[in-house]
């Protein structure tokens, strides 16, 4: 049961971030997210992906390797838009 309740609160941290992915990819000058913010989340989900391994937690690796894509994917979005932006 407890292993549902993290898959379930994976599922929902990364939902969340959809709507921002969505808007980044539309508005690629993405003035409103701040690159830091969005490069601490990408370390972030990568050493929870990497606790998660560590001690064998599929919610807790699962959740973050999804997480890791979602917020790389955003991160080469605010970055492509800011080089984008430059030339």
């Amino acid at each position: 049961m407890h292993e549902w309740i993290g898959l379930i609160a994976g599922a929902l941290s990364n939902i969340a971030f959809l709507p921002q992915l969505y808007e980044t990819y539309h508005n690629p000058q993405a003035k409103g997210l701040a690159l830091g913010m969005c490069l601490l989340n990408f370390i972030s989900f990568f050493l929870w992906m990497l606790y998660g391994a560590f001690i064998s937690s599929l919610p807790v690796f699962l959740t973050n390797v999804i997480g890791v894509i979602l917020c790389g994917v955003l991160c080469f979005l605010k970055l492509s838009g800011r080089i984008r932006n430059k030339q």
